[in-house]
């Protein structure tokens, strides 16, 4: 699985922005601010509009007719859930499977499931939400992972997770994930490298 956003530019980054996240890797998003990186990750699942360029999952360009299907193979664990009444369009229905604490229409995740998947991703006793959502985005058990700015904790775990198979996108400013990381792309003008 390959996702890619190629010369992408958007009227909230000053310029263009271009990035490759492959199955077996974690690729990381920084630099910039909170906001743009959670609209990055928004772009791979064509929430955010396009000035030019585009996005490809798998070498198939997104677009508004096959974009509900590509997200299909996207799980995406949020910073933040909109506020209980607010409707926000940009959320994928994975969302929605995590906030309801479903894994899927047809597999509910029990409590034991979930605590055991929050355990495998951080020694530490956190129960936070995000990491709860985060948790649950993996039980989806989909192709691509998309994390936004998740618990820094889970940064080695996440790792491993895309060694095992899974193209894994975290948008983080934070060092543990930089460590992590198999490529970072840097907004806001600074280039992106891989190691």
């Amino acid at each position: 699985m390959q996702c890619e956003l190629n010369e992408i530019v958007v009227s909230w980054l000053p310029d263009a922005i271009s990035m490759i996240a492959t199955t077996g890797q974690l690729s990381l998003v920084s630099g910039g601010t909170d906001d743009q990186r959670s609209r990055l990750l928004k772009l791979f699942m064509g929430f955010e509009p396009l000035s030019s360029g585009f996005v490809c999952v798998d070498g198939e360009p997104l677009t508004p007719d096959n974009a509900s299907e590509l997200r299909r193979l996207m799980a995406f664990a949020p910073r933040h859930l909109p506020v209980i009444g607010e409707t926000d369009p940009c959320y994928p229905p994975s969302v929605q499977d995590i906030f309801s604490l479903h894994a899927n229409h047809n597999r509910p995740v029990s409590n034991g499931l979930l605590a055991e998947t929050m355990r495998s991703l951080t020694p530490s006793h956190d129960t936070s939400e995000q990491l709860q959502w985060l948790a649950v985005a993996l039980l989806l058990g989909r192709p691509v992972l998309l994390a936004d700015h998740p618990p820094r904790e889970t940064a080695a775990s996440l790792a491993a997770i895309a060694r095992q198979g899974t193209a894994v996108i975290v948008a983080s400013d934070d060092q543990a994930f930089a460590d992590a990381a198999d490529n970072i792309t840097m907004l806001n003008s600074e280039k992106s490298f891989i190691r």
